[in-house]
C-alpha cells in the first residue's frame, strides 16, 4: 500500500499534476446524509462494492474482520449482498439496497454526473437495475429535492 502511495506522489511530481481539491467521506452509500454529504454537491462517487450476492464477503474476509475487531454478526445484518436468509430474500434486499444506493447517489451528485451515470448504465448494462429503474430513482430524488427546497 505504501509503495502505491509513494508511486502516486512521484507521478504527481514528475508530471507536475495538480489533482485539485479532493474530499473523501466514508459511510454507507445507502445513507450519504449520515456522512454529512448534502444534495447536488458531489462531482463523483467511488464505491468499493460488496454488491455481489454470489460471494459471501463476510465469510470470505472473516479473519481480516476479526483482526480489525469488526463484529461479523452486525456486518452480516447490514451489508449489501449478504443480508437476508435464502436466495429470494437476499435478492429482494439486494435490489432494495441498490435502489437506495442509486437514490442517494442521484441526490448528492451534481446534475452532469447523474446524466453520465444513466448513460453509462444504459450503454453497458452494468447496473442490476434497468436504465428505466435508474431513471425512476433519479426522478424520485429530483422530486424530493424540489420539495425540500419549497418546504
Amino acid at each position: 500500500m505504501l509503495e502505491s502511495v509513494e508511486a502516486h506522489a512521484r507521478a504527481l511530481s514528475t508530471f507536475e499534476i495538480d489533482p485539485g481539491h479532493v474530499s473523501v467521506a466514508c459511510g454507507d452509500v445507502r445513507d450519504l446524509g449520515a456522512a454529512g454529504i448534502e444534495q447536488a454537491t458531489v462531482d463523483a462517487v467511488v464505491t468499493s462494492p460488496p454488491y455481489s450476492i454470489a460471494l459471501d464477503h463476510v465469510k470470505n474476509d472473516e479473519r481480516a474482520l476479526e483482526a480489525m475487531r469488526v463484529c461479523s454478526a452486525v456486518l452480516r445484518r447490514e451489508m449489501t449482498g449478504v443480508r437476508g436468509r435464502g436466495p429470494k430474500e437476499k435478492l429482494a434486499l439486494y435490489n432494495e439496497d441498490m435502489r437506495r444506493m442509486f437514490r442517494e447517489v442521484a441526490r448528492v451528485l451534481k446534475r452532469k454526473a447523474v446524466r453520465e451515470i444513466r448513460e453509462h448504465a444504459a450503454k453497458t448494462g452494468a447496473a442490476t437495475l434497468t436504465s428505466a429503474e435508474i431513471d425512476r430513482e433519479i426522478a424520485a430524488s429530483r422530486l424530493a429535492r424540489r420539495r425540500a427546497r419549497r418546504g
